[in-house]
């Protein structure tokens, strides 16, 4: 006897509306036979008399007279009769010319006609409130229940031996059934497998198998799951639902809020299976009824992050884009043809911007082939990626529309997201009110939850733990926070090591680091085994991670989803290794574009070496998010309302410093929108002063703004040490010219080419100069000049911008400082366009430009413009008619420059030249102390005094605020003939 198998018969008898528990039924006598102890001790052979009715899923009550007339076994001949009770009777029947109160009447008390020491009866009645209406009389689910609760308190359920009534097992949901069913299926198992062991019952003769489609008999066989049963790191799947155990009373729970509320959203921490619950859990359950009808209803899973544009092979982070491929592959019957599917999304994406119609469209083409029952579920996972990883103008209009959804009669939504997002969910008004209406918080699962995830899985692949294990795994997961996605993980791995011998030993589980450890580990071990050298591949992982993580303001790590073409071939070494460890994920979205992923945030949290780094980056990545979301408002607005200037939402330069340093170690793969916010902001203001009609005011902030900021302009301020000059060549004349001025002729005179600078002297370089140990002190540089007027006091600037020109210099200052530029200079070379090489101590040198250099490159050489532009034009030069009674920084008028480019020759300060001013051709005067010339105007005079040909003079030793001084690199004094030129008075 001992070589035999036992084959029990077990007749399930249930009306229509408990069809859930028919199948919770079966699947708990299958999962009795995976256990080690009944796996190879018995089997069960299941009695169904129900069957497909035609045009429903829901299946109707075979009439008993067809199944005893077809010789399937009736309850008497069975070894267990399990009847379910709900909400419903059933309809009278007929049974061998005897009338009953329906088939499960009939059942009930055939199966009381059998031997009470063989055929053993569990009754178990739901009291849960049925989902009916209550309040109508005349409804036929109504009446329904009243014939059960009567039929109930009749003397039908009465034991005809004892005379007693007939004990009902209670239960509230579809769990407590299972639970209670578990524990009293096996404990009648054994009774019987002790009793047959001991003779006193025998088996029955077996039935030929019939498809349970046939209402007939079926053999039930241990369902052996093929692989791991533990998704390690990646949710569970509607596909992983046979080895999703310990959450069955969370999933009654939510399967009731889904009843009582078309929102629902599931909070819970990082890591406690929210997304399991609803993909392995809710969603199996309603596909097998249980809800009226939701065995018919369309599921639309959903991510709202990154996600590709198959149509244009491209990343997108719109939520709507990711929403219509997700909509049109999900439901195939409103795909549109090739030729319209680009335009359909893009209209469905600009109309969702602004209004719910485009989905409402969508839902109704969906349903409208559909039974008049059947609704759409949309199911957000990771709802945090609207916040995290979606476009920031699309966060209103998408709440909009789950508002509208849950308000519609045949939609529903559920959302998970992470409850550290509930703060910033409780910001968007419609999204509170939302929560308020269904929100479903996760708890902590129980130490026999726990239990069940580790040992119900593991029976399902022959699996077998070392004994006392799956106790210290359930202890050790207690302790650690996040403890159910490390546990996972853990198993995962344990799998892996355990898979041949079917057997996991306490052994592996040490190796494995334990709960907490077994994720640092193995990542630890798949870094060490990489390719190279450690300092490049921790770089390597940098990188990698760099476009993988996220860290939220209050400081939480979350992933961010990539395109594996985002990555070098190095990177992509490291990626594929990590993804062979299940700790990146390499899975294909909409498009079939391969996306990485991080497994789960328990590898952020637990790996040393990676979150050592994500801390020491965490105000890196989270100034990386402001900078996307700014960028992306900055340009929706630019989109909406082209004709308006928003650049007031552009950063401060002194923010893009961090920006740009956060990049450096970052290195973020930015696009076009966000590399043009982060333009740095002298870029844009000097694009601004390139337009004519900048007003003067905005010219001198700007001119402002830049010595806060830092002026880039090259000629503006100091390179190693020295004035960082900007030659711009002069062409010279060709023939010996007359220079005409306002009050005399100066020449004929030959001028040879030479370069001019481009900007007046600015503070920042004078204070070199002031500053430098070989200059202002320095003797040298005052050869020749009167004794009482050598290193004359210096005066201090009226504008103390470093990017201003220098005013308050002397004449006898301004030669100082060219002389000692001239020193620090030698050697320096500037080619003409001629090809003429000018090279400092040898054919030129850089001083003071002579009265006619100055004129001829102000008026444009042989064009003799009256303003270096040419004709007087408003805004055009810093003169008084500007009124800022002030300098501007230098080359705030760019439009007023000279035909060579010289800037600030009209307005701004007067600039010193050589030249004395009684006879210009005197340009070696450093001692007579005779006036010299000052040219070009000033703010505080009108634009007559600007012009290129108005000659004005000054004591050289002059140092009042109206006067600056510009430079030169010119043939050297000694080679011009001194006292030779022309001069005649007006």
């Amino acid at each position: 006897m001992a070589d035999v198998i036992p084959k029990l018969k077990i007749f399930i008898s249930s009306p229509g509306d408990v069809r859930e528990q028919r199948d919770i039924a079966e699947q708990v006598l299958t999962d009795l036979l995976n256990t080690r102890t009944y796996r190879d001790s018995v089997s069960f052979q299941i009695i169904r008399w129900d069957k497909p009715q035609l045009g429903t899923r829901m299946r109707a009550r075979r009439a008993p007279q067809d199944a005893i007339n077809d010789g399937v076994p009736r309850p008497r001949s069975c070894d267990l009769v399990v009847v379910m009770l709900w909400s419903r009777l059933g309809s009278p029947c007929v049974v061998d010319k005897t009338p009953y109160k329906s088939g499960t009447h009939f059942e009930l008390i055939d199966a009381l006609a059998g031997d009470s020491d063989v055929t053993e009866l569990l009754i178990y009645r739901r009291k849960q409130a049925p989902d009916f209406p209550q309040d109508e009389s005349g409804d036929p689910q109504r009446e329904q229940l009243r014939a059960l609760n009567a039929f109930l308190k009749s003397d039908d359920v009465v034991d005809p031996i004892s005379g007693q009534r007939l004990t009902l097992i209670e239960h509230q949901t579809a769990e407590d059934f299972r639970l209670q069913f578990r524990e009293d299926a096996e404990e009648w198992l054994l009774d019987w497998m002790e009793r047959w062991r001991t003779g006193k019952v025998t088996q029955r003769p077996n039935e030929p198998s019939k498809d349970s489609s046939d209402g007939g008999i079926r053999d039930i066989q241990p369902e052996i799951w093929h692989g791991s049963p533990f998704p390690g790191l990646r949710a569970f799947e509607p596909k992983d639902a046979p080895i999703f155990f310990g959450r069955g009373a969370e999933t009654d729970t939510l399967i009731l809020k889904v009843r009582d509320s078309r929102f629902v959203a599931v909070f819970a921490e990082s890591g406690s299976g929210k997304s399991s619950l609803v993909g392995a859990g809710l969603i199996p359950r309603l596909a097998s009824g249980a809800l009226p009808h939701s065995e018919d209803w369309l599921i639309v899973p959903f991510k709202p992050g990154l996600a590709h544009d198959p149509l244009e092979d491209r990343p997108t982070q719109d939520p709507f884009e990711a929403l219509y491929f997700v909509l049109i592959k999900a439901i195939p019957s409103i795909k549109p043809s090739g030729f319209r599917l680009e335009t359909d999304r893009e209209a469905f994406c600009a109309g969702m911007r602004t209004s719910t119609k485009p989905v409402l469209y969508c839902i109704d083409d969906a349903l409208r082939d559909q039974p008049d029952h059947a609704e759409i579920l949309l199911w957000i996972d990771q709802f945090e990626e609207v916040f995290t990883q979606s476009m920031p103008d699309t966060v209103a209009p998408f709440i909009e529309m789950l508002d509208t959804l849950s308000r519609q009669p045949r939609t529903r939504v559920v959302v998970t997201l992470r409850s550290d997002f509930y703060e910033r969910c409780g910001q968007e008004k419609k999204l509170g009110a939302l929560l308020n209406q269904g929100m479903f918080t996760l708890t902590t699962p129980s130490t026999r939850a726990l239990r069940e995830m580790i040992e119900k899985p593991a029976e399902r692949a022959l699996l077998n733990f070392a004994d006392g294990l799956s106790d210290t795994i359930v202890e050790d997961v207690g302790r650690e926070p996040g403890g159910l996605a490390l546990m996972a993980y853990l198993l995962d791995e344990l799998y892996q090591r355990g898979k041949m011998a079917q057997a996991v030993t306490l052994n592996d589980y040490t190796a494995l680091g334990g709960v907490s450890g077994a994720i640092a580990t193995r990542a630890e071990e798949v870094f060490l085994k990489l390719p190279g050298k450690p300092d490049d591949n921790q770089r390597l992982l940098e990188q990698v991670f760099r476009r993988l993580v996220e860290v939220e303001p209050n400081g939480a790590a979350v992933r961010r989803r990539a395109f594996l073409t985002d990555f070098t071939p190095d990177e992509s070494v490291l990626v594929s290794a990590f993804a062979a460890a299940r700790l990146l994920t390499t899975g294909n979205d909409l498009s079939k574009a391969a996306v990485v992923d991080v497994a789960h945030e328990a590898l952020l949290r637990e790996w040393p070496r990676l979150k050592r780094w994500i801390e020491a980056s965490q105000e890196d990545f989270i100034l990386l998010r402001q900078m996307r979301n700014a960028a992306h408002e900055w340009q929706t607005k630019k989109d909406r309302e082209p004709d308006k200037n928003f650049d007031y939402l552009r950063w401060p330069q002194e923010r893009l410093v961090l920006v740009y340093e956060m990049m450096e170690r970052l290195q973020p793969k930015l696009n076009d929108v966000e590399r043009d916010f982060i333009e740095p902001e002298q870029a844009r203001l000097l694009r601004e002063i390139e337009k004519n009609d900048t007003n003067h005011e905005r010219r001198r902030d700007i001119g402002d703004r830049l010595a806060v900021i830092g002026d880039t302009r090259v000629g503006v301020g100091v390179k190693d040490g020295l004035p960082d000059i900007l030659w711009l060549p002069v062409d010279g004349s060709d023939k010996p010219t007359i220079i005409k001025t306002d009050k005399n002729v100066i020449g004929p005179v030959m001028i040879p080419p030479f370069f001019a600078a481009k900007y007046l002297i600015t503070y920042l370089q004078f204070d070199a100069f002031l500053k430098a140990p070989d200059g202002f002190e320095n003797e040298a540089w005052w050869a020749g000049m009167p004794k009482d007027y050598i290193r004359q006091s210096v005066k201090q600037q009226r504008t103390k911008t470093a990017n201003s020109p220098r005013d308050s210099v002397s004449w006898y200052q301004a030669v100082a400082f060219t002389r000692w530029l001239n020193h620090r200079s030698q050697g320096l070379t500037q080619t003409l366009p001629s090809g003429l090489i000018l090279r400092v101590g040898e054919n030129a040198e850089i001083r003071l430009p002579t009265e006619w250099e100055w004129q001829w490159m102000a008026q444009g050489g042989n064009e003799r413009r009256e303003y270096p532009w040419g004709a007087w034009q408003e805004g055009y030069a810093n003169t008084s008619e500007a009124g800022l009674n002030r300098t501007t920084a230098v080359g705030m008028y760019p439009h007023g420059a000279a035909q060579a480019g010289a800037e600030d020759a009209a307005g701004n300060l007067w600039e010193w030249c050589l030249s004395d001013y009684e006879k210009p051709g005197t340009i070696d005067g450093y001692g007579n102390r005779q006036s010299k010339v000052r040219r070009g105007g000033s703010f505080d005079y009108d634009r007559s005094l600007a012009a290129a040909s108005y000659r004005s003079g000054d004591n050289p030793n002059s140092g009042y605020d109206l006067i600056g001084f510009r430079v030169v690199l010119s043939a050297p004094i000694a080679s011009l003939a001194s006292g030779s030129l022309i001069s005649e008075s007006e």
